[in-house]
């Protein structure tokens, strides 16, 4: 009861911070560059699970680009990888004003599950966001089958469980509209509402 009331209290947020980006769309260049150069402080126990480097590369990006990914298939040599898993898709650039919405549920500690409670499915990432500070990359890999994100930073992965599905499909529905996983899994996520 208690997991439902924060997703619906955290779901109201995200919608009206979607808001906000919509509005900053559509308003004068001055505004939206305000509200696009936005950035997110992580709560001091997500800075230590990603660590300070990757956390710097994250909150202060100078770009954002999004890939599918095909991560059950095996990379050959001449496959284009990103974080070890196969791109399916380069999206490309995300507008600066839509990653902070993907920062503010990174930033936040109460999107983690408690460290230690990784689910026993295989990591099956079909997400990834590159983002790049200066020659610097992080990638976030979003895996919906097992509800965990990872970032692979200097030839690592770091993996957690999120406690916020609902706002992470809706925010890549955002950017992949027209995806026919993501519109499969963000039905099936309405219907258990």
């Amino acid at each position: 009861m208690k997991q439902k009331i924060k997703c619906n209290m955290m779901n109201r947020f995200l919608n009206l911070l979607l808001i906000l980006v919509v509005y900053s769309q559509t308003a004068c260049n001055a505004q939206s560059s305000k509200i696009g150069s936005k950035s997110f402080s992580p709560d001091e126990s997500v800075s230590k699970l990603w660590g300070d480097t990757v956390c710097n590369i994250l909150f202060s990006p100078s770009k954002v680009k999004c890939y599918t990914l095909n991560s059950i298939e095996e990379a050959l040599k001449n496959t284009p990888t990103i974080g070890g898993f196969v791109i399916d898709k380069s999206i490309g650039k995300v507008k600066n004003s839509y990653y902070p919405i993907l920062q503010f549920l990174l930033q936040d500690s109460l999107n983690y599950k408690p460290e230690g409670s990784i689910n026993k499915c295989r990591f099956l990432p079909y997400v990834a966001f590159e983002f790049t500070k200066k020659n610097k990359k992080a990638i976030v890999l979003l895996a919906f089958n097992c509800e965990e994100w990872g970032v692979f930073y200097d030839g690592k992965l770091y993996r957690s469980q999120y406690t916020c599905p609902h706002q992470l499909l809706r925010f890549v529905k955002g950017i992949l509209p027209d995806d026919k996983y993501i519109n499969v899994l963000t039905n099936k996520s309405n219907t258990n509402e």
